[in-house]
C-alpha cells in the first residue's frame, strides 16, 4: 500500500490536467454552495455539527468541516479526487490529499474501510468499558419490564481479516483492540445477548459464503438474515418461517467503499427477501432526520406484537427491509440522534428495544449519543 509523502510530476501534459482538476475541486462546490446548492453526505458517516463560534480558532476549523461536509458536489470532487489519485498517481483514493487512503484494497476482491481500524487505535473508550456501557444499556431496558435484544454486528475487516492486506498503517493497534473487543463481547452478560460474530463464522463455516459485500462495508443479505433471524427467534419464537424467505437472484450494486474512492465500479450479490403472505406495512413515516416508524397489519399471531424500538445504525439499516414484515409497529431511532431525550421518549413508549451497533461504531456511540448522560436520562424517564 502507498502513502503520499512526496508526488513529483515531470510530465508537460499532466501538469495542466491536475492544475485543471485541483481547481474544480476548489471553486466549483464554493460556486455551487453561493448559488443555493447543498449537498448530501458523501462519506461513511454523519455530517459534523457547528456548535458555534465560541471556542476561539478551533471554531474555524470545526466550521471548515461543517461546510465541507454539506458542500455541493463534494461526491463529484470525490470521484475527481479519487481518479486523480488511481490515474495519475497510481495509487488507491485518499481523498483530499491526506497520507492514507480511506479504502484498503483487499484480496480476493474485498474492499475494506479504514475508518474500521481508525475507531480501533482511536477508541473513546477500551473494549471492556464499551461493553459495559452496551451491558448496562440493555439493563437499565429490561429492568423497566421490557424486552431487550443486544446485538453487535462484526465490522466485515474482522470476520474476514484474512483478506486483508499485508501492511496498512493501523495494523499494529487495530490487532489487539480488535482481540480485546472479540473477547469481551463473547463473554458479554449484557441482556438479550445476541453473538452475531459466533452466528456469520457457523454459517461461514458451512457455506463458504463471505457474508459481506465485496465492494461495501457491511454485510449482504445472507448475512443481514441471519441477524434478523436471531432477533425474531428471542421475541417469537416459531415465528421466523424459512419458507417466506424468497431468493430474488444476484442483483447489481454499488458499494459504499467504491463511492469513496470515486470509481464506478459495481458488483453484483445474492438477494434474498422477506415475504410474508398476508403482511402489509405503511412504508417509513419520518418523524424526523433520526426517526423513522412502520406500521404492519396482518392476522392475530402473525406480527410481533405492540411497539418496538430499533436502536441502531447502517447495519441495522441494510437489514431493515428484513426486518419490517415481523413487527406490528417498528419504530427505528439511529444513533446519530444528538437528543438523549428523543431516545427515552421512544423507549418509553416501546414494549421491546432491539440495540444493534456495529463494531466500528461501539466505543464512540457508547461514549457518545448513547453514553452516560443518556443512560441517565433514560434511567430517569422509564422510573417516572
Amino acid at each position: 500500500m502507498h502513502t503520499r509523502h512526496e508526488r513529483t510530476i515531470s510530465s508537460p501534459v499532466v501538469r495542466p490536467v491536475v492544475a485543471a482538476a485541483t481547481a474544480l475541486l476548489l471553486f466549483a462546490p464554493g460556486i455551487a454552495w453561493i448559488t443555493g446548492s447543498r449537498g448530501r453526505p458523501a462519506d461513511n458517516k454523519a455530517p459534523v455539527a457547528f456548535s458555534g463560534f465560541d471556542h476561539g480558532w478551533s471554531s474555524l476549523s470545526s466550521f471548515g468541516t461543517f461546510l465541507a461536509d454539506r458542500l455541493p458536489l463534494r461526491s463529484s470532487a470525490i470521484r475527481t479526487d479519487g481518479w486523480i489519485d488511481q490515474r495519475v498517481f497510481r495509487e488507491d483514493p485518499a481523498f483530499g490529499g491526506s497520507a492514507t487512503p480511506e479504502v484498503l484494497r483487499g484480496s480476493h476482491g474485498q474492499l475494506f474501510l479504514r475508518n474500521d481500524f481508525v475507531a480501533a487505535c482511536r477508541p473513546a473508550n477500551g473494549a471492556d468499558a464499551s461493553v459495559t456501557a452496551l451491558t448496562q444499556l440493555a439493563t437499565i431496558i429490561r429492568d423497566s419490564g421490557r424486552d431487550v435484544v443486544t446485538m453487535v454486528p462484526p465490522d466485515k475487516s474482522s470476520v474476514l481479516a484474512d483478506d486483508l492486506p499485508a501492511a496498512f498503517p493501523e495494523r499494529q493497534c487495530w490487532q489487539p483492540y480488535h482481540a480485546a473487543l472479540t473477547s469481551a463481547l463473547a463473554q458479554s452478560m449484557a441482556p438479550g445477548w445476541i453473538d452475531l460474530r459466533e452466528l456469520l463464522n457457523q454459517r461461514r463455516a458451512v457455506t463458504g459464503h463471505d457474508l459481506y459485500l465485496p465492494l461495501d462495508s457491511h454485510w449482504d443479505a445472507e448475512g443481514s438474515l441471519l441477524a434478523v433471524r436471531a432477533m425474531v427467534d428471542v421475541l417469537a419464537p416459531g415465528l421466523f418461517d424459512e419458507s417466506e424467505i424468497a431468493d430474488a437472484g444476484m442483483q447489481q450494486y454499488t458499494g459504499d467503499l467504491t463511492f469513496l474512492m470515486g470509481s464506478g465500479e459495481s458488483g453484483t450479490t445474492h438477494v434474498l427477501e422477506v415475504r410474508r403472505p398476508g403482511i402489509t406495512y405503511v412504508s417509513g413515516l419520518e418523524a424526523s432526520h433520526h426517526v423513522t416508524r412502520w406500521v404492519s397489519t396482518g392476522a392475530a399471531g402473525r406480527l410481533i406484537p405492540g411497539q418496538t424500538v430499533l436502536l441502531g445504525d447502517s447495519f441495522a439499516a441494510r437489514a431493515i427491509a428484513q426486518i419490517i414484515p415481523y413487527f406490528a409497529d417498528l419504530t427505528f431511532v439511529s444513533i446519530y440522534e444528538t437528543d438523549p431525550v428523543v431516545y427515552s421518549d421512544a423507549i418509553r413508549r416501546a414494549d421491546q428495544v432491539v440495540v444493534m451497533i456495529v463494531e466500528r461504531n461501539l466505543a464512540d456511540t457508547m461514549d457518545g449519543t448513547l453514553g452516560r448522560s443518556m443512560r441517565d436520562q433514560l434511567t430517569a424517564s422509564l422510573a417516572g
